[in-house]
């Protein structure tokens, strides 16, 4: 049920979850919000640092992703440096805050040799979406490579260091559709 490395939920139990989710918010008229969430550049960081110090950063970015959660939100690793957030009972103005503090805590956390990375600090993408049919069509597995190729088949993606719905993007951008880029 948890990754062994983050002690997070793994990526069989998220997508077990999810239908669980998508069933209920169907039932009940819930909104019902997923994103997913890529560590920028973290080839980058395992080529320079090594794979040990790697893991010791997907430690620690796990940790404060889960420092800016509510309780009732649900954090998994979904693969390698991407996150998978379920946030049970919310819309897309609440969506949008909780992946927005998400992201600015992961950029105002200290982590190892970060300086080291392109921007001069380790930063996450976040995209996602909102509604209750997240799981109708295509399943998150058949979606894109990476989190932010899921995040986009999803209905929005932000740019490295970004979340959909915040920085530059229009109010309201994190929708059943919506994202925005926010940076390089």
């Amino acid at each position: 049920v948890t990754d062994g490395l983050t002690g997070l939920y793994n990526h069989r139990h998220f997508h077990e979850r999810l239908a669980l989710e998508v069933e209920r918010s169907g039932r009940n008229g819930l909104p019902l919000a997923l994103f997913m969430i890529d560590v920028d550049h973290f080839k980058n960081y395992n080529d320079k640092h090594g794979h040990p110090a790697g893991d010791v950063v997907l430690r620690a970015v796990a940790q404060t992703i889960v420092g800016a959660l509510r309780s009732t939100d649900v954090a998994a690793r979904y693969g390698g440096e991407e996150f998978a957030i379920l946030l049970l009972d919310t819309n897309k103005e609440a969506a949008t805050a909780v992946a927005e503090k998400v992201r600015a805590a992961v950029e105002a956390a200290d982590f190892p040799d970060e300086e080291d990375q392109p921007s001069g600090k380790l930063t996450i993408s976040v995209g996602g979406r909102t509604g209750m049919s997240l799981g109708s069509g295509r399943g998150l597995a058949t979606l894109g490579g990476s989190a932010g190729g899921r995040a986009a088949g999803l209905g929005g993606v932000a740019g490295r260091g970004g979340a959909a719905g915040a920085g530059t993007c229009a109010a309201g951008a994190w929708g059943t559709a919506g994202g925005c880029g926010t940076g390089g």
